[in-house]
């Protein structure tokens, strides 16, 4: 008789595209804080427009076998068409978008 396995499930892997540096030291300190092995962190320059994120989100998350993908970036410096381009995108490809409105006082 063989031996039987534990069938235990693995933590799902987890994509977070940014646009710059400080979302990746944020989301660098959330993963050491919560000790979170499972989520990778992949910044993105920060010049390129959020359709050319989510994009490069969709390659990142097929070459990395990701089980689920986000994509971080400021709503500042983008249109409302151009949001509704990148939210049909990425709901086309299964990438949840988080926008930021960052205002300044």
């Amino acid at each position: 008789m063989g031996r039987i396995r534990n069938k235990t499930k693995s933590n799902p892997i987890i994509g977070i595209l940014c646009e710059g540096e400080s979302e990746k030291q944020y989301f660098t300190m959330l993963k050491q804080k919560y000790r979170l092995a499972n989520i990778k962190v992949k910044i993105v320059a920060a010049d390129l427009s959020g359709k050319s994120l989510v994009e490069k989100a969709v390659k990142f998350g097929k070459y990395n076998h990701l089980d689920k993908t986000y994509v971080v970036f400021d709503r500042d410096e983008h249109s409302k068409d151009e949001l509704r381009k990148c939210a049909k995108l990425a709901r086309k490809n299964d990438i949840t978008i988080r926008v930021v409105l960052v205002k300044s006082f």
